[in-house]
């Protein structure tokens, strides 16, 4: 928005530096998502007055899915930054969430070496939210979640840093 405004040339002239202006949008956004995700605690709870639910399990599917949803943050924040226009930046970070998805599923991987086939659904979300969906917390799926954010949230770094920073400089 801000550069389709023409307010990006201001932001970056304050006195604030770059990665501040990006976490701070990050953290609108995981605040955004983190409040549709609080709005649905009632469903437990109310199920839990039915029967008895495994309250771990709830706890780490929640936090699985902040995790998600962060990435997606992340990821919507990236291609934010290489484009104008919101809607193709909508369209951009769609295609990388749906190719990042799609890459574990069976009919994707079947006609692939089983390595590369290994590979590709390690590098899936999907497939590191599988186990948390099951309530099963693991390390390496909460490592995966935090490496993803902070591939995409570096690159929004990167590329804000190259509008703000002279073509001709040593620090381009």
């Amino acid at each position: 928005e801000e550069q389709r405004d023409g307010t990006l040339e201001i932001l970056l002239t304050q006195p604030i530096r770059g990665w501040t202006v990006l976490a701070a949008k990050f953290m609108v956004g995981l605040i955004f998502v983190g409040a549709g995700i609080a709005l649905t605690i009632g469903i437990p709870l109310a199920l839990q007055t039915a029967g008895d639910l495994d309250g771990g399990a709830i706890v780490a599917q929640y936090l699985g899915t902040f995790l998600l949803t962060a990435s997606f943050v992340a990821i919507g924040l990236f291609t934010s930054s290489l484009t104008r226009n919101q809607i193709v930046s909508f369209i951009l970070a769609l295609a990388i969430i749906m190719v990042l998805m799609v890459a574990s599923l069976p009919q994707v991987t079947i006609a692939l070496p089983s390595a590369a086939a290994v590979l590709v659904q390690d590098l899936s979300p999907l497939t590191h939210f599988a186990g948390i969906a099951r309530g099963v917390l693991d390390l390496r799926d909460v490592l995966y979640f935090l490496a993803l954010i902070s591939t995409f949230l570096s690159a929004t770094y990167l590329m804000l840093r190259g509008k703000s920073v002279s073509h001709r400089s040593p620090l381009y």
